[in-house]
């Protein structure tokens, strides 16, 4: 037989009769840590501010105000995982069909209790707790796993892709490492650890190996779409410009209404005008895709610092929603439900913003943001390349990492 500990997690009984609390109390807390209340309200408060910590709902069914099958109710639809029981002087039928259709009861007891009886009900019941529990608390260790798994490889392809785009970018394992340390891996991985428990291994295998190979293909064929050879300095200001008086129309067709705030020609950056063109239709792109409504977007250029040019994409609204956020790092993500083709654009722009010597920061909300910023060197340094190292390897996958420290 399984020995169970009964004092790990409380029983609240909610009843209005102080009496029936009192004796409840004394017949039952040598065996469980019990917790009272007077009223359906005052249970639910116990229970909003416990419910990590109770394991057993034992309810009288009628009391002034609220009924024990309604505060069943909203214990079932906010904290399933607490076991549902109800009590009542009156052998009404009705009251036992609506505590299981309704509240989800796992027992149905009359007044007055059998003391035995119904300990041996509330035993079952704390029992059947701590094994579903149980169950939840080793479903979550393996998806933990499973996640931390399949996040690591597609770190590591990820990597291996900065490397087959060296030859076609400067500074690639700066952007990717970049990439992965501003993503909240930690919130959007947790939300997704349920995707793992009918998770196919072999099939996710091959997926992450197509999902890199495409990546590759993707990012490579940036250079190859257009005219992106040669580089020079660059006025930020008329290639803002430019881009909107060619892409205006369009854009607003989308809902998206672009403007600028822009007006000194002498913010410039080196690099290839038609390359910075596209990574500035690539934001406002995304932009469009991500608030599903229509949106000003205003696009400005002015100075970072004696060696740097920034260009910024604000939107009107006052905040990015997590999902959104999240979506623009799904390229570090497996398991999402982001449509195949919005995964890299983000992580293109990283590419060309580091191959110039700078790199993009997100703004996710006012009053800067929401929105993009990207940084740009002014002339053709490049001082800021790295090359692969184990402790290079170890900083980014701390990142990866943080996720372990959510409950």
């Amino acid at each position: 037989m399984a020995e169970y500990n009964h004092q790990g997690f409380r029983l609240l009984y909610v009843d209005d009769e102080p009496q029936a609390l009192k004796m409840f109390e004394i017949a039952y807390r040598d065996s469980f840590p019990i917790l009272t209340a007077a009223s359906a309200p005052e249970g639910w408060k116990l229970i909003q501010d416990m419910s990590d910590q109770i394991g057993v709902l034992i309810t009288d069914q009628r009391m002034p105000g609220e009924t024990g099958v309604s505060l069943m109710q909203k214990v079932q639809a906010e904290y399933p995982h607490i076991v549902r029981i109800l009590t009542t002087a009156y052998s009404d039928l009705d009251c036992a069909i609506n505590a299981v259709n309704l509240g989800g009861a796992f027992a149905y007891v009359t007044k007055p209790w059998e003391i035995d009886g119904l300990h041996g009900v509330l035993k079952r019941a704390m029992e059947f707790f701590i094994i579903r529990w149980e169950r939840n608390r080793l479903l979550h260790e393996k998806a933990g796993s499973l996640q931390r798994m399949l996040v690591m490889d597609r770190v590591r392809g990820l990597v291996t892709l900065a490397a087959a785009l060296s030859g076609t970018y400067r500074n690639t394992l700066n952007a990717v490492a970049s990439y992965v340390e501003q993503a909240n891996l930690a919130g959007v991985l947790q939300r997704q650890k349920e995707d793992l428990y009918s998770l196919d291994l072999i099939k996710a295998a091959r997926e992450e190996c197509e999902t890199i190979v495409f990546a590759a293909q993707r990012i490579a064929n940036e250079f190859k779409t257009g005219d992106y050879s040669g580089n020079c300095p660059t006025s930020l200001s008329e290639t803002i410009n430019e881009y909107i008086q060619i892409n205006r129309d369009a854009k607003s067709a989308d809902g998206v209404q672009l403007t600028t705030l822009s007006s000194d020609s002498n913010v410039r950056c080196f690099g290839n005008k038609n390359l910075l063109l596209r990574l500035i239709d690539l934001l406002v792109s995304r932009i469009g895709d991500m608030d599903g409504e229509d949106r000003i977007v205003t696009i400005n250029a002015e100075p970072a610092s004696p060696s740097k040019a920034k260009i910024t994409l604000a939107v009107d609204s006052p905040e990015w929603k997590r999902d959104q956020v999240s979506s623009l790092y799904s390229a570090a993500i497996p398991l999402h439900d982001w449509p195949m083709g919005l995964d890299m654009d983000i992580l293109s722009v990283f590419f060309i913003a580091h191959h110039y010597g700078g790199g993009v920061k997100v703004l996710d909300a006012s009053p800067v943001g929401p929105g993009f910023c990207v940084e740009l060197n002014v002339d053709d340094t490049d001082d800021s390349s790295r090359e692969v190292t184990r402790e290079w390897l170890d900083d980014v996958f701390r990142h990866v990492e943080l996720w372990r420290n959510i409950v």
